[in-house]
């Protein structure tokens, strides 16, 4: 049995027949099928690695928010360990050092002599028997500010 539906009004009594597509055309449209699989086939693997380069460029970020915060966290232990404060307390209560009670400050007018010229100097006063010379400025300055003289 066959059904039959009515024709629209103005339509032609029998459809045009569709052009037969010869082989002449299927390697085209192999091509143009394998063409549009490629293309969507990059198009997905492109997709899913940004995706994957966005998760990431998250999860780094999240590493260098933590890493700057510990970080700050150990730059401001560093600053508490510097202290002078701490120091100070540390001299005091380990090491049993105490804080002195004046101050004697000495002003020196001239630069310190250089290594050839102590040598040099020693060797001048070692050679004349004259050892008061031969001590170095610095301990005769010493002991005459303490009224001691060092002995060896």
């Amino acid at each position: 049995m066959h059904i039959s539906l009515p024709r629209p009004l103005g339509a032609p009594a029998s459809a045009p027949a569709l052009p037969k597509i010869g082989p002449q055309w299927v390697p085209a449209g192999v091509f143009l099928g394998a063409l549009v699989f490629a293309g969507t086939t990059v198009l997905i693997a492109q997709t899913s690695m940004e995706t994957a380069a966005g998760y990431e460029v998250g999860r780094l970020e999240g590493l260098k928010t933590l890493e700057q915060q510990q970080n700050q966290r150990l730059e401001a232990e560093v600053a508490a360990l510097k202290s002078l404060d701490r120091i100070e307390q540390i001299a005091v209560d380990r090491l049993k050092m105490i804080k002195p009670k004046n101050y004697t400050y000495i002003t020196v007018d001239r630069l310190p002599p250089t290594a050839a010229e102590t040598t040099r100097s020693r060797e001048e006063a070692a050679y004349r028997g004259d050892a008061a010379s031969a001590e170095p400025w610095w301990e005769r300055l010493l002991s005459g500010l303490t009224g001691q003289k060092r002995t060896q």
